[in-house]
């Protein structure tokens, strides 16, 4: 069953914080273990994402003119 992609960033890491439980229990197979595993690196990547791009927002916040606070669309052609 594939899980859907997470809504928020906090959903995220909950979702990433129990699959890594999973892992450290005794109880998973093999193969278990490798679906749970590429879940986690699947999640991991897409938290670095939103980082990143969180990140970008700030930088864009401090670096607008006249010391006002201005939010603009972040680059799209970034992957």
């Amino acid at each position: 069953m594939a899980e859907s992609k997470p809504k928020s960033f906090e959903e995220g890491l909950e979702q990433l914080e129990s699959v890594v439980q999973k892992l450290e229990s005794d109880g998973l197979t093999l193969e278990q273990s490798l679906v749970e595993f590429e879940k986690g690196v699947k999640l991991a990547k897409d938290l670095q994402i939103q980082l990143e791009q969180s990140k970008r927002r700030v930088d864009v916040l401090k670096q607008s003119l006249n010391g006002e606070l201005e939010t603009r669309p972040l680059d799209s052609d970034s992957a």
